[in-house]
């Protein structure tokens, strides 16, 4: 019982614990920022190539047979 007792109030390594938790809960959030961040550029990339793509649009090809030959 002595040890569990000397475990609970021993502070050697209390510091190191609390770096560790602090560079999990860092890389947790920056892991939630990145897919917040990566979903915006996809939607925001994709509504730009659709603008693109509806710029420009080939004219319709001349009717057949309308024309006055010789």
């Amino acid at each position: 019982m002595s040890f569990f007792r000397r475990l609970i109030s021993d502070e050697d390594g209390q510091d190191l614990i609390e770096y560790a938790f602090l560079c999990l809960f860092v890389a947790l959030m920056t892991v939630a920022g990145w897919m917040a961040i990566r979903d915006a550029m996809t939607g925001t990339y994709a509504a730009l190539d659709t603008h693109e793509q509806d710029i420009w649009r080939p004219a319709d090809p001349p009717s057949a047979g309308g024309g006055g030959g010789s």
